[in-house]
C-alpha cells in the first residue's frame, strides 16, 4: 500500500469511469449525454496524464526523466497491441463485407491504422499513447519551472 497515495485522484478518475459507462449505455441522445461527452474523456486523460507523470517522475527535480525508455515501454504496452487488434478487426470486418458481398474495404482500414484513426473504438489508444507522453512534458517542464 502506498503511504502518499492521493486519493483525490483515485475519486476522480472512478467519477471518469463512471461517466463514460453511463455516456457509452444510454441510448437516447440528449443535451445532458453531449455535455458528459464533452469533459468526461479529456478529464480521463489529464487523469491519466497525471498518474503516468507521477510514475516516472524523478524526486531530484535535476534530473530528467528518461523519454526514450517511456516511449519504448508505452509502445510495447498500448502500440503494438492497438496494431494487432486493429488489423484483427480490419480482417475480420473483411471477411464480413466478403461474406455479404459487399465491397471490401482493406484499404480504408489499413489507412485507418496507419494515420492513428483506430478501427472502430480503438481511436483511444493512440490518442492514449500520445497524451501520456505529452502531458508528462508538460507537467515536468511546469514542474522545473516552479522549482
Amino acid at each position: 500500500m502506498v503511504k502518499n497515495r492521493d486519493k483525490s485522484i483515485d475519486y476522480m478518475k472512478a467519477i471518469c469511469i463512471i461517466l463514460m459507462i453511463y455516456t457509452h449505455t444510454v441510448v437516447k441522445e440528449n443535451m445532458f449525454k453531449t455535455y458528459l461527452f464533452s469533459f468526461h474523456i479529456p478529464a480521463f486523460f489529464i487523469v491519466s496524464g497525471i498518474l503516468f507523470e507521477r510514475k516516472y517522475r524523478k524526486n531530484d527535480k535535476n534530473i530528467s526523466i528518461d523519454y526514450r525508455y517511456i516511449i519504448k515501454k508505452r509502445i510495447n504496452q498500448l502500440m503494438i497491441p492497438y496494431l494487432i487488434f486493429c488489423l484483427l478487426l480490419a480482417l475480420y470486418f473483411s471477411f464480413n463485407q466478403f461474406i455479404s458481398g459487399e465491397k471490401i474495404l482493406l484499404v480504408d482500414y489499413f489507412i485507418k491504422i496507419v494515420t492513428f484513426q483506430g478501427i472502430e473504438s480503438m481511436w483511444f489508444i493512440p490518442v492514449f499513447f500520445f497524451q501520456s507522453y505529452y502531458f508528462c512534458i508538460l507537467i515536468r517542464s511546469l514542474y522545473n519551472q516552479l522549482y
